[in-house]
């Protein structure tokens, strides 16, 4: 009697459906874009030929408009911030743009206000690091979608320990340019109720060295290791302080 109940169970076992890669991550994706809140950190480690960039980010935010990005770089030291308190939006100036080093714009529009993924695109090319881990997080739709686009062929990678919890992997081709050739491999640690622990991204970039005639593949490895908690109770003072970093 025993051996048929256990028969049965384990039959019932090998028929339960498991998720895909692609459930994997659409799961990730609704999981962030359902979070009312969130606060976490973290870090960006990127190596290529032996030299090393490390970029800490601290993010914080609550639906609908209040918003805190706070990144800087181990090494120089150098500092970048977006922050909302839910009345104005600050962010420091973008990237080949002329004016003051620290822009802001009322977060109520005429005729709208604007949203996490309003800000979060306003403020990406003022930012040190913007991420895939940010983009998970903050999960506006346009760049969910986005970065689905850079991924092909979705493969579960199995079950690791990570940082003391049980993630699962998914892995496949990474692409920078969509619809191009891949150009390396990405990897995804998810736990089951779908918060990110670290996302690895391999590449090769052609970088044109002056007085060399053709360019030269360079292979960059990024690691994002994350500490994100939906449904964070965020201090009302993490928004404050816009105007400076």
């Amino acid at each position: 009697m025993m051996f048929s109940a256990v028969c049965v169970l384990l039959a019932s076992a090998s028929l339960a459906p498991q998720k895909t890669a692609g459930q994997v991550v659409s799961a990730v994706f609704k999981h962030y874009y359902d979070a009312p809140s969130l606060a976490g950190h973290f870090r960006l480690t990127q190596s290529a030929q032996g030299h090393q960039v490390v970029i800490e980010t601290n993010v914080a935010y609550d639906r609908p408009s209040k918003l805190n990005i706070a990144q800087v770089r181990a090494d120089t030291g150098k500092r970048w911030r977006a922050v909302s308190d839910g009345r104005i939006f600050w962010y420091d100036r973008p990237a080949n743009v002329y004016g003051k080093d620290r822009f802001s714009e009322p977060v109520a529009q005429i005729g709208r206000s604007e949203t996490l993924a309003d800000m979060y695109s306003g403020a990406a090319r003022s930012l040190g690091d913007r991420s895939p881990i940010l983009d998970m997080a903050i999960a506006a739709p346009e760049d969910l979608k986005s970065l689905r686009a850079h991924w092909n062929n979705l493969q579960l990678g199995g079950e690791v320990t990570l940082r003391g919890q049980k993630a699962l992997v998914v892995k496949g081709d990474y692409f920078a340019i969509v619809g191009a050739d891949p150009t390396g491999t990405f990897e995804l640690y998810t736990t089951e109720d779908g918060d990110v622990l670290r996302y690895v991204q391999i590449a090769k970039y052609a970088i044109k060295v002056e007085g060399q005639a053709q360019a030269t593949p360079i292979e960059v490895t990024s690691v994002w290791d994350a500490d994100l908690k939906i449904g964070a109770i965020n201090d009302p003072k993490v928004y404050a302080g816009g105007m400076s970093n």
